[in-house]
């Protein structure tokens, strides 16, 4: 994370000031000032309903477990025929992450537009694997000018956590690994930053 990262559209940018330094006071400490939706973070169902868990209403094996990596891209979209052809692999995970591609076009404006997102009859599916949650390498699994924020709905909805701004996960694709995203322990959070880890 640094001064003026990419964030959703609207959103402040992060801050970090040296408040404290070794030749003024004698150690470094920093201010951080930053949204709780910044960079690689989770969104927690209180993101978007007043009445939804809290990062602090979860218990710690909420964020991490087994994990498979799926492609949606402009060129090969997940369809629910694909879902459907790995139902026994579905069936051991507990997160889905979806590789669009789009972490390439970090730091550029094309980042924020048009990126491919699933539809819902897909995210449908997914949900039905009683999945902890799905992590996506886009700022959002609604498009930026989205209103009605169906795909958040969705998945908040029946309580998975959701993932934003992943990054590498094309080495992951079609292989299931173990995945960690652990917030901050933020009282009421309703997202935080995370450093997510795979491991194969």
């Amino acid at each position: 994370m640094e001064d003026k990262m990419p964030v959703f559209p609207g959103t402040r940018a992060p801050e970090f000031i040296d408040n404290c330094t070794i030749e003024k006071n004698g150690f470094n400490e920093k201010l951080l000032s930053l949204q709780s939706h910044t960079g690689t973070h989770i969104d927690a169902p209180f993101h978007i309903f007043s009445d939804g868990k809290s990062l602090s209403d979860f218990a710690l094996n909420a964020f991490c477990g087994k994990a498979i990596c799926l492609e949606h891209t402009i060129e090969n979209p997940l369809t629910t025929r694909h879902v459907n052809s790995i139902h026994n692999s579905l069936k051991k995970v507990d997160f889905v992450l979806i590789y669009t591609g789009w972490s390439q076009y970090w730091r550029t404006i094309r980042y924020f537009d048009a990126f491919p997102v699933p539809d819902t009859e897909v995210l449908n599916m997914l949900v039905s694997y009683q999945l902890k949650g799905l992590g996506i390498d886009t700022i959002s699994v609604d498009q930026v000018k989205s209103e009605d924020l169906l795909n958040h709905r969705l998945l908040l909805g029946n309580d998975l956590i959701i993932i934003e701004n992943l990054t590498n996960l094309r080495p992951l694709l079609n292989v299931v690994f173990d995945f960690f995203c652990f917030p901050l322990h933020i009282n009421k959070g309703d997202g935080s930053p995370v450093r997510a880890v795979a491991r194969t």
